[in-house]
């Protein structure tokens, strides 16, 4: 895997803050005053003990070492006396140095990513009132926005509804799932709009529905521009009340000293140089923590973990029923009109290499932890002519596909 588009962000400039929110920072969206109050108690209540041994500036944006044993996750509930495991346990290590073989590889191999932090601190960014105060809510901040359509409760496929995807599943007993992921920069109409490319780990439906998901977002409302950045995602009961993006609430626990969740990505050129980065989660099978990895064979970066106690055994607590791979956007669908927001590079796939975005080299770790190449066996595509996929398989690349599209393109996207 490629971990050129995780480091080319890498910034030697530091410069030691007092971090404290911004309580000057005006919203109009806001749904009362007294939910930046709640915004404001909550940034106060979750950064209370956390321990910053640096901090520095990366792309405008400020970063913090925090002593790991402070993370903020540490403070769920079910998380109080949690020792944080440092590394995966040896039967996970087992199963890479396995797969690491199979490659033909050796661990002398390996080149070591550059540490942003000492040794026992992690690099978080904290977030700021003025970050959270773009949105109405606090859970708007934290989650995906609902699933319910503009104009009713009910999801309809077609140009109207509120998520669009292009995507691939496979439903099979999975305990790992990897993707190399296509990076670009897509244009999104609407700053509550987004598009991202990502896979998804899922189990359980309607409110009890448990999923892991790691990839790339372009999200003006959430990190301040229109540049990709790295993201991960979690819910234990279908996006309703629990989960969040990245590091904004108690649940995911890093251990890396060296990426940053959250980070600006470089983005590819049509038609010229491609960027693309692998990502995985691997359910630890001593501990049931499901670990989140970047780079493969040699080259892992292993950043964290959703510790198990997150799930239960009708979700995501032994393994996954469900993965997913492709892209999804946003559509506001305001004044009846479907979004322009671009998904993937804003081509359709037939534009094919290095014009299309793509996923490669898609695969899953069974529950008798045989790595295989995916087979989906579902399309999901809610409107081709907005957007698409089209997947194969060869000797190159394994299971891959090209997807996106350009949203509204009357007369056909409308």
């Amino acid at each position: 895997m490629k971990l050129k588009a995780l480091y080319l962000m890498l910034s030697s400039v530091f410069s030691l803050v007092v971090l404290l929110p911004n309580v000057l920072a005006e919203n109009r969206q806001l749904a009362s005053p007294e939910e930046r109050v709640k915004m404001a108690t909550y940034l106060k209540d979750f950064y209370k003990g956390v321990k910053i041994t640096d901090q520095f500036t990366e792309n405008g944006k400020l970063i913090s070492c925090i002593d790991i044993g402070t993370q903020p996750s540490l403070n769920h509930p079910d998380l109080r006396n949690h020792i944080v495991q440092r590394k995966p346990s040896p039967a996970l290590m087992k199963i890479f140095d396995k797969q690491i073989a199979s490659l033909g590889l050796s661990k002398e191999d390996v080149s070591f990513p550059i540490p942003k932090c000492s040794e026992n601190s992690v690099p978080i960014r904290l977030h700021t009132l003025e970050d959270v105060v773009r949105f109405k809510t606090l859970r708007e901040f934290q989650s995906k926005p609902s699933f319910s359509s503009i104009e009713s409760n009910v999801r309809r496929s077609g140009p109207t509804t509120l998520h669009q995807y292009a995507a691939i599943r496979q439903h099979v007993s999975a305990t790992a799932s990897q993707s190399t992921i296509n990076i670009w920069a897509p244009a999104v109409e609407r700053n509550n709009e987004f598009s991202l490319s990502q896979i998804w780990l899922s189990r359980g439906s309607g409110t009890n529905l448990e999923t892991v998901e790691t990839g790339w977002q372009v999200y003006q409302g959430r990190n301040g521009d229109n540049l990709p950045h790295f993201f991960i995602y979690y819910t234990s009961d279908g996006y309703d009340t629990t989960g969040c993006y990245d590091l904004t609430c108690t649940g995911f626990i890093q251990t890396d000293t060296s990426i940053v969740i959250g980070m600006q990505l470089p983005s590819s050129v049509s038609g010229g140089t491609q960027q693309e980065g692998t990502v995985a989660y691997w359910r630890d099978p001593t501990t049931g923590h499901w670990w989140l990895a970047v780079g493969e064979g040699v080259d892992r970066i292993l950043v964290g973990y959703y510790p198990t106690s997150l799930f239960d055994t009708n979700g995501l607590e032994n393994f996954a029923s469900r993965i997913t791979y492709g892209g999804e956007i946003i559509n506001q669908n305001v004044g009846g009109q479907h979004t322009a927001t671009d998904m993937g590079s804003g081509a359709f796939p037939a534009a094919g290499h290095s014009q299309a975005a793509y996923q490669r080299s898609l695969q899953y770790m069974d529950i008798s932890q045989n790595i295989l190449d995916v087979t989906p066996g579902t399309t999901i595509v809610d409107d081709s002519l907005c957007y698409d996929i089209a997947h194969d398989s060869n000797t190159a690349w394994g299971r891959h596909f090209y997807y996106g599209g350009t949203g509204y393109n009357n007369p056909d996207c409308e």
